[in-house]
C-alpha cells in the first residue's frame, strides 16, 4: 500500500511487525475500562465466535477466563500494558474509549495534532459527526454485522451500544469486588487507573 497508510489492528504490541518499533510510524491506541471491555467482548465473541461452547457460555465463565488470561488476544492487562509503557513516546497516543463518547470532537482534535494535520473547523466537525457512534453503527464498513447474521439470534449486532459504565449492569457485587481486585493486581505500580470502577 502506498503512504499513508492505516492499519487497523487487536494484535497485542508483540504480534505486531518488528519494524514498527524500528520505524516509529504513528500509533494510535485506545484503552477502555477492563470491566466495560469485558461486556464487550463476551458478546462480540458470541457473534464472531459462532461455536456452540461460546454461544452458550455464561459471562460467569467469560469472567473467569478473562481473569486467567485465556483470551484471543492474550490477557488484557499484558495487551494494555505494552502500550501503555512506550505512552511517552513521540509516535504513541493513547486515547481512552471513555473520552471519546464524553467529549468525541475533543480526541478527534487530539488526534488531528498528533497526526501533524491542519484540519478546519468544517473538517474536524465531519470527522467527528462521521466518528459518532451512532453513524459508526449505521456504516456497514466500520459495522460490518451483516458478516454474522445468524437467524437464531437477531438481538445481537456487532457495534452494540458503546455504553460507559455498561458492566453496571452485567457484573454481580461479587463478580465487581473479584474483578476490581483483579485490575488492582494487574496494574499494581503502573500507574494505569481507570474511571467508573
Amino acid at each position: 500500500m502506498t503512504s499513508p497508510r492505516i492499519i487497523k489492528s487487536h494484535f497485542t504490541g508483540p504480534l505486531l511487525p518488528p519494524q514498527l518499533w524500528h520505524k516509529k510510524p504513528k500509533i494510535l491506541y485506545i484503552l477502555r475500562n477492563p470491566k466495560d471491555l469485558a461486556v464487550s467482548m463476551f458478546h462480540f465473541q458470541k457473534i464472531v465466535l459462532q461455536v456452540p461452547e461460546i454461544i452458550n457460555q455464561s459471562f460467569a465463565e467469560f469472567l473467569d477466563q478473562m481473569i486467567s488470561g485465556e483470551m484471543g488476544y492474550g490477557p488484557w492487562w499484558e495487551h494494555y500494558l505494552f502500550f501503555w509503557k512506550k505512552r511517552h513516546e513521540s509516535n504513541v497516543l493513547l486515547l481512552r474509549f471513555e473520552d471519546t463518547r464524553r467529549d468525541l470532537r475533543g480526541q478527534v482534535e487530539k488526534v488531528s495534532k498528533f497526526l501533524g494535520t491542519d484540519c478546519s473547523d468544517e473538517k474536524l466537525a465531519a470527522i467527528t459527526d462521521y466518528c459518532s457512534f451512532q453513524n459508526m453503527k449505521e456504516n456497514q464498513t466500520t459495522n460490518p454485522g451483516f458478516l454474522f447474521e445468524r437467524k437464531d439470534r437477531q438481538n445481537e449486532t456487532f457495534m452494540r451500544k458503546g455504553m460507559i459504565g455498561e458492566w453496571k449492569l452485567h457484573f454481580t457485587v461479587a463478580q465487581n469486588e473479584v474483578f476490581t481486585a483483579h485490575i488492582k493486581e494487574k496494574l499494581y505500580g503502573t500507574g494505569l487507573t481507570f474511571e467508573n470502577d
